[in-house]
């Protein structure tokens, strides 16, 4: 029986560069191979918002309280669903101790975090801190920067965990495939370097630990003026199809009729199709008149 599990590789670096403290937390919580398969790979990163005294406190607390409240939602909710009630959940919490407690007053941070099931990374993010897909040689970058478009206020914040009491969040979906190699990094790393020398960095395959080393310590020799973190993960092997994303109705059957219902969908080169009045759905290899029945 082939083996569906999907396998990564992770390495972590972070420097706290000329600031007196180093207010960027990062985790990456790989976990047992059942929380694999439930759950999937967890990464993610944050930046306490500077000025704040709260800061490096709300940037670790929303790496840690994401990871334990995301484990803590049924998978069948959806990645993006229990990703987005993690985060929401701690939002409120900081938000209001910010209000009452004056070691935490205005206490916020950026967040940006991949978590990776089946053959997908599902990006939730605020802030600026970013995330980066890798393939073949082009780099991505899968996040916008929530900051003000006004010269010389680029750096301000307009979004971010703590800041109000419910937290816009962005989503996005990436297609996984064998050999990618996935990014995260803090604005510290991100703003000393352009995307033609981390793209130069990820193109050199070391091990995941070097090369995050190698994102950091480049922003560093850069002139960065701030901390710097960065999480580079290898996608070694893709998993099983993530039938959760789709719900118990959209499992292949043994159908291999190639009439097809009105109703369809199409992503990532498959397709499906449900009929009408009916509850059963069928999976197409590839999409429009050269699709296949998959089984």
């Amino acid at each position: 029986m082939p083996d569906d599990r999907l396998e990564v590789a992770a390495g972590f670096a972070t420097e706290r560069g000329p600031r007196a403290d180093n207010q960027d937390f990062g985790g990456v919580h790989l976990g047992s191979p059942e929380e694999q398969r439930l759950h999937g790979v967890i990464a993610a990163i944050a930046d306490g918002v500077g000025g704040a005294r709260g800061g490096r406190v709300a940037a670790e607390l929303a790496v840690r309280s994401f990871i334990d409240g995301y484990l803590d939602q049924k998978p069948l909710s959806g990645v993006a669903a229990s990703a987005t009630a993690a985060l929401r959940g701690f939002n409120r919490w900081l938000h209001a101790t910010g209000r009452s407690d004056p070691k935490m007053e205005g206490a916020a941070a950026t967040f940006t975090a991949m978590i990776l099931r089946g053959r997908e990374a599902t990006v939730v993010h605020v802030g600026d801190s970013r995330a980066w897909h890798w393939r073949d040689g082009v780099l991505t970058r899968l996040t916008d920067d929530h900051v003000l478009n006004r010269p010389g206020q680029d750096h301000m914040l307009f979004r971010a965990v703590g800041i109000e009491s419910d937290v816009k969040l962005d989503v996005r979906v990436q297609a996984l495939e064998p050999h990618d190699r996935l990014l995260l990094t803090t604005d510290g790393a991100h703003r000393a370097l352009n995307e033609a020398e981390i793209g130069r960095i990820l193109g050199r395959r070391a091990s995941p630990d070097a090369d995050a080393q190698a994102v950091v310590q480049a922003a560093l020799a850069a002139d960065g003026q701030d901390n710097a973190t960065a999480i580079v993960i290898d996608v070694i092997r893709t998993g099983a199809l993530d039938w959760a994303r789709w719900g118990p109705a959209a499992r292949p059957c043994p159908c291999r009729r190639r009439r097809r219902p009105a109703r369809s969908w199409t992503t990532g080169g498959w397709s499906g199709n449900w009929p009408t009045g009916g509850t059963r759905g069928c999976f197409w290899r590839g999409i429009g008149r050269g699709a296949t029945p998959w089984c």
